[in-house]
């Protein structure tokens, strides 16, 4: 005997990030198009979706509905699995809640003040739409080896649709902890973006220490750093700036401002007039040359570039908390990288009133430059380690202020897959690795 019960339900216009595992259609009673069964439903219940709102399309609803009821008076089966929800005859994705949780319904769209009418069929249904709505946080599994993938391996989803409205990129999938490698998944956050699917070696590197082909240097006085480009930058280049000034009236601590697309690693001020600050930029191979670094004053400056080949670093540098002092020997700090013990090239970066005689102990490539009581100085060294404490510079007493840069090598194994211009529809991304 079926039942009929009655369930409202209150759309939220809010978009959300669904995972659907879509079965096979074919044509059920009636002439409506249905996936499921529902020939022997022992029970069936009214949804009704009501929309207070603008019309609205790929949304979800949810509604109170206790699973662990439904399955204790036995209109659902223990593992919740004989149940599917339509909609002007056709199924819709559905997930059931865990315990006393809401349920929640996939709704393909829904006008402007109106309401949908959906059914909830359960006992004996085969086939049912069920899906899993993760919402913005997604799903997390603990790692165990009975889910490690073997050498080959497909995963698979299937009538996936992934919100990325909010500007916010999300990973597919991910088993990826940044030290040991890993394998990912991520769609940019665009409406038609990207889907890049990789694969990484352990510790994420292995292929060899950056390469630092050229630097640049200079010095002068004036509200404008006219930051000539090292030599040979091509796009992917990885360029690193640093720029020292000191108030030519002595009176405060300048402002330096970059031009547009450089992103700032760090930026202080030291003694009573001379601040330094350092900045990073992926190459575009049209980069103005000089790039002029507006500051806030006339200013006694001094800047050096350094240029690192692309397909020889790991991503983007990070740095340490700046070290600032009043004696000799510019100490620059204490560097954690978050890459772990992968091949590194560390750089030892101060600013000074007095020019560096030495660089830090184990360091090499010292490049000093400056005049006024503005100095700068940098030295590099390529450590395999996770951690990294640079020595002191050489120089008399002054005001000073010192940091550490650390830039990862590249993956020594890895490789990445990109389907570009993704709007919607079906697509593969295949990735082959082959001993040799």
């Amino acid at each position: 005997m079926s039942r009929y019960n009655s369930i409202i339900v209150i759309l939220p216009l809010l978009l959300a990030l669904c995972i659907i595992l879509a079965p096979l259609a074919i044509f059920g009673p009636y002439g409506y198009l249905w996936a499921s069964d529902i020939n022997s439903a022992e029970w069936r219940a009214k949804i009704v979706v009501s929309n207070n709102g603008t019309a609205a399309s790929a949304v979800s609803a949810n509604f109170t509905s206790s699973t662990s009821e439904m399955i204790a008076a036995g209109m659902l089966n223990s593992d919740a699995t004989d149940a599917a929800i339509t909609m002007g005859g056709t199924d819709v994705a559905f997930m059931p809640g865990l315990g006393s949780n809401p349920w929640c319904v996939w709704v393909p769209e829904i006008d402007a003040s109106s309401m949908l009418n959906c059914y909830l069929y359960s006992g004996k249904v085969t086939g049912g739409k069920y899906a899993y709505f993760p919402g913005d946080g997604g799903m997390t599994i603990s790692d165990n080896t009975t889910i490690e993938s073997p050498d080959n391996f497909t995963i698979e989803l299937k009538d996936t649709w992934i919100n990325t409205d909010n500007a916010s990129g999300k990973y597919l999938f991910s088993h990826y902890d940044g030290v040991n490698g890993g394998i990912r998944c991520f769609i940019s956050p665009t409406v038609s973006g990207n889907i890049t699917a990789s694969i990484y070696t352990s510790n994420m590197s292995g292929g060899g220490y950056p390469t630092i082909s050229s630097q640049s240097d200079g010095k002068g006085t004036a509200a404008v750093v006219p930051v000539s480009m090292p030599a040979g930058l091509v796009a992917d280049d990885l360029l690193i700036v640093v720029v020292n000034a000191r108030d030519q009236a002595a009176a405060v601590q300048p402002a330096l401002t970059p031009p547009a697309g450089f992103t700032q690693l760090f930026y202080t001020g030291y003694g009573a007039e001379t601040r330094i600050g350092a900045w990073y930029r992926v190459a575009t191979g049209t980069e103005d040359d000089p790039s002029n670094w507006t500051v806030d004053r006339n200013s006694f400056y001094s800047f050096q570039t350094i240029r690192i080949d692309k397909d020889s670093y790991g991503g983007i540098p990070v740095v340490g908390v700046t070290a600032t002092g009043a004696a000799s020997n510019p100490d620059p700090p204490n560097l954690v990288s978050d890459f772990g013990a992968v091949e590194t090239t560390w750089i030892a970066v101060a600013g000074s009133n007095l020019n560096q005689a030495s660089a830090p102990a184990g360091y090499s490539n010292l490049l000093t430059d400056g005049a006024n009581s503005s100095y700068i100085a940098t030295a590099t060294a390529n450590i395999t380690a996770a951690s990294e404490n640079p020595g002191t510079f050489g120089t008399a007493s002054a005001d000073w202020a010192a940091n550490t840069i650390a830039v990862k090598g590249p993956a020594g194994a890895s490789v990445s897959v990109s389907v570009t211009g993704v709007s919607s529809g079906e697509y593969t991304i295949e990735i082959t690795i082959e001993e040799r």
